[in-house]
């Protein structure tokens, strides 16, 4: 750790640090009152954390209390269904103007004591997005026949039809 006048003690002849035992920067009595950090605040817990620290450069050390994580749409969202979770539904934001859609295929909107649980969507200003749920076994039903029916589309897209002559005969000696 470095030096740091403010919190470290020195000697009273010519201002040097004093050192413990283990040879380390013997702290002053008052030092948490006395540190700032990199930019010059005093101790908050809302930044320093509840447990004062100093870095290695002898300043207070900031915490993150959110973790590495950026602001964005997506957090916010989460945020809202980790708000409003429980166990055994599945969720879905959906824009205010297909909610009769997805009530249509078994989805309820989610309400708080506000009223419908919503985030502004960005689109325009009163477009929202509204919160829904709906069972996760009706989800995973439903999840199962849209994948069944994506695998049949795929397969009638893909395969040719050798009735219609979409092999041709080129194509099959070709292949040989």
């Amino acid at each position: 750790m470095e030096f740091n006048p403010k919190v470290h003690v020195t000697d009273d002849i010519h201002g040097d640090p004093v050192r413990n035992a283990e040879g380390e920067y013997r702290l002053k009595t008052n030092w948490k009152e006395l540190a700032t950090d990199g930019m010059g605040r005093s101790y908050n817990p809302k930044i320093h954390g509840e447990k004062a620290e100093l870095s290695d450069r002898g300043e207070l050390k900031v915490v993150r209390r959110d973790g590495r994580t950026p602001m964005t749409a997506t957090n916010r969202s989460q945020a809202l269904v980790e708000k409003h979770r429980k166990p055994g539904y599945a969720y879905y934001l959906a824009d205010s103007g297909r909610q009769g859609q997805f009530e249509a295929h078994d989805y309820e909107v989610v309400s708080d004591e506000n009223g419908p649980a919503t985030l502004p969507s960005g689109r325009t200003a009163d477009s929202k997005l509204v919160l829904m749920s709906k069972p996760e076994e009706w989800y995973a039903e439903d999840q199962e026949a849209k994948e069944a029916l994506n695998s049949k589309n795929l397969k009638t897209q893909s395969s040719p039809d050798e009735e219609k002559g979409q092999y041709g005969e080129g194509l099959k000696t070709s292949l040989r």
